[in-house]
């Protein structure tokens, strides 16, 4: 972060942590972004098939760890986006009135229109499609058109589609990742950099004055 000069980011439990072990994920994050309290954010990951229990670990990590955020991983936890077995939790994280991020783009399970779905039953809530769906950018514009409560993540997809969203909807609605460790942010954030039609005050908005509202900063 410091040799890209990104100030802060949004930091939550992957692989093993997040499909199973979801109480130790959120613990190691919560030591890590207390130990950083000025450069990391908490969001929760949290397996829908935990079930009341689930929805009991994202309460405590709120509550305890201050954590803003809901992260949902469609494939890596086995479940459509848009599957009623999502709803409690789903539930629970804007009664707490913090952020669902979905990962998006795995082919049926995370589709764009799903987690558009999603986002469109709960108008109160605030949703972002991770990975801007990824391999599946050509529905991407619909779901922004039909959710106004929906923003998408850029890592991991091409700078023409991104070109294509700010063309559509300007840079308000578009937040930027990294996805590090599985992507890196020299890559991310020169993709920003380069995408035509922005003024300085539009890329800003991508590289953080979005999130920062979006987050409560």
């Amino acid at each position: 972060m410091d040799a890209h000069g990104v100030a802060r980011a949004v930091i939550g439990a992957s692989g093993e942590f997040a499909a199973l072990r979801n109480r130790e994920g959120n613990d190691e994050v919560a030591a890590l972004a207390a130990g950083y309290s000025d450069r990391f954010v908490g969001f929760a990951t949290v397996n829908p098939w935990w079930r009341s229990q689930g929805v009991d670990e994202l309460r405590r990590a709120h509550e305890v760890h201050g954590f803003r955020g809901l992260i949902l991983h469609p494939i890596l936890q086995g479940f459509e986006a848009n599957d009623p077995l999502a709803f409690p939790l789903v539930e629970a994280a804007l009664q707490l009135h913090m952020i669902v991020y979905v990962t998006g783009g795995a082919p049926y399970l995370a589709m764009p229109y799903k987690i558009a779905d999603l986002a469109g039953r709960y108008p109160e809530g605030r949703f972002v499609m991770g990975h801007a769906g990824w391999d599946f950018h050509f529905d991407v514009g619909y779901c922004l058109e039909a959710c106004p409560n929906l923003w998408v993540e850029t890592s991991r997809n091409g700078l023409a589609n991104m070109e294509s969203l700010v063309n559509r909807f300007g840079p308000r609605r578009i937040l930027f990742g990294s996805d590090y460790p599985f992507s890196g942010y020299a890559g991310e954030l020169a993709k920003i950099r380069l995408l035509p039609g922005l003024d300085d005050v539009g890329r800003q908005l991508i590289l953080g004055e979005n999130a920062k509202e979006l987050l409560g900063l």
